[in-house]
């Protein structure tokens, strides 16, 4: 049976609290719980967490409150292995009713980001839950630099109008809503970037659909990765010619990205005739 490394968050705890902002849960040693073995510290800021065992979790000591519609961000350093986190569930009375896990990362990436969601069994409903982060690996090492339980806002457009500088081959139509409307003013494929870039560093993940398209059409969404210096570095397909709808949701920190990227900007390719048409939707939360 696998063993995960359990614990970490932030998290609005009480209702008193504006739901919108992130809180952070501490990192000093004394208030988190520890498989047997594992050996906690704490330096610059993080929490520390290692053993000679295959397999270890922590979890901060206090009951958190379960609030909908709220994500958890993990920010950590593995040395190999996986990090898991997980969720005990309890209801009213502070009955445990289950457990489930909430999402996972690997050694490659240093952000974990995942929704929580509630668990329900037989009709009792969770209202708190002990957050468990097991790290899976061999002679586990686990920096904890910060766990934040964010409330989810609304779906907000992550570009404007004035992002773009339609082009003489292909133009944008920018809703209010998030809605993009790409239209090709001669045949052939043409490219479209937004100028607008975002940092990297922050929360990041965001929806994006094609809800339609002109008949013999193809749409393209691509993100291009820039360095600190504004130098190109790469990119990453969405979607690719995509002729018929389809959903994304992408989570930034899952994506392998090239190193030394600090920002990254949305390109949109539309393929097909003269007058063709593609509808797109793109839009955020923080997480």
């Amino acid at each position: 049976m696998k063993i995960m490394l359990a614990g970490i968050l932030t998290i609005l705890a009480t209702a008193g609290l504006c739901r919108a902002a992130p809180l952070t849960i501490s990192n000093a040693p004394g208030g988190w719980d520890h498989s047997p073995g594992t050996q906690l510290s704490e330096s610059g800021g993080a929490l520390h967490a290692k053993s000679m065992e295959s397999a270890i979790w922590i979890s901060p000591k206090a009951m958190l409150t379960y609030q909908p519609k709220t994500g958890l961000t993990v920010d950590y350093k593995l040395r190999g292995g996986n990090i898991i986190a997980q969720a005990d569930w309890f209801d009213a009375n502070g009955t445990f009713i289950g457990t489930s896990e909430l999402g996972r990362g690997t050694a490659a990436n240093t952000r974990l980001i995942t929704a929580i969601a509630a668990e329900e069994n037989a009709g009792r409903k969770a209202k708190s839950f002990r957050l468990k982060l097991w790290v899976e690996a061999d002679m586990p090492r686990l920096t904890l630099n910060s766990v934040r339980l964010v409330s989810a806002p609304g779906k907000k457009p992550m570009l404007q109008q004035n992002d773009f500088a339609n082009g003489q081959n292909l133009t944008a139509n920018i809703k209010p809503d998030g809605d993009i409307e790409l239209t090709l003013l001669s045949e052939g494929s043409h490219a479209l970037n937004a100028a607008k870039r975002f940092d990297v560093a922050d929360d990041q993940a965001f929806d994006v659909s094609v809800d339609s398209l002109t008949a013999h059409t193809a749409c393209s969404v691509q993100l291009i990765f820039w360095d600190e210096n504004g130098t190109y570095l790469g990119y990453h397909d969405v979607f690719k010619d995509a002729t018929k709808s389809a959903t994304s949701k992408v989570m930034l920190a899952e994506l392998p990205l090239p190193e030394g990227t600090e920002s990254y900007s949305f390109k949109f390719w539309l393929t097909g005739p003269r007058g063709a048409e593609a509808k797109l939707n793109l839009t955020a939360s923080s997480w």
